[in-house]
């Protein structure tokens, strides 16, 4: 691990180097490219029409394109950095997500035991609870102390597996691990995302395995 933090901690002032010449003023770049293409578009609608022309418009297309994918990766990477360092904290962005949670899992009807529809707040908090109180009143006058003790008990898992789960893990697993996940994902502790991971593999890859 020690390794790894080395060669991570080396490689951050040239990556803070190659993110300013990537993303510095991506959206404004990201303008002043439309424009210009869409300033060659109208000369060419106009009939203004050469080889020089056509082709200056095709490249200018291509590098808005590029440009704006640049811009869509860069706002991506800064929300997730956002939401790592201040999803948790006592902050607008952590408030407004919890807005949006609690609207989502907001139940605004239910329906009860006998088939009807409630939707009043009161009414639907108390039809959830009675459902609960029923459902478990019923478990417990069905089931003895010594039934649901040998209920749990008799779930154990099997020889062979206890012997999986205690054996060491392989390197070809913790690389699968890492390959697997999502790229879009939230930067890890060391605000390296799964993305630079993965990219940078062949670099980083043997001291990652080592330390895990």
């Amino acid at each position: 691990m020690y390794i790894l933090h080395n060669i991570l901690k080396s490689i951050k002032s040239k990556l803070r180097t190659l993110n300013k010449e990537v993303y510095s003023n991506i959206s404004d770049r990201v303008i002043e490219i439309k424009n210009e293409w869409e300033a060659a578009q109208a000369h060419i609608m106009a009939g203004d029409v050469n080889s020089e022309l056509l082709t200056k418009s095709r490249n200018l297309g291509v590098e808005y394109n590029k440009l704006c994918k640049t811009e869509w990766e860069f706002c991506r990477s800064k929300s997730r950095i956002s939401w790592y360092k201040d999803e948790d904290a006592n902050t607008k962005l952590f408030h407004n997500s919890m807005r949006v949670n609690q609207s989502r899992n907001l139940i605004t009807r239910i329906e009860d035991d006998q088939g009807r529809m409630i939707d009043e707040y009161e009414h639907v908090k108390l039809t959830a609870i009675n459902f609960y109180k029923g459902l478990f009143a019923e478990q417990n006058s069905t089931i003895n102390k010594k039934d649901w003790l040998d209920m749990i008990t008799s779930c154990r898992i099997e020889q062979e597996d206890y012997c999986m789960l205690q054996r060491e893990i392989t390197r070809s697993e913790i690389v699968a691990c890492f390959m697997a996940m999502k790229v879009d994902k939230a930067p890890c502790p060391d605000n390296f995302s799964f993305e630079f991971y993965k990219d940078a593999w062949s670099i980083v890859g043997e001291s990652v395995v080592d330390g895990v």
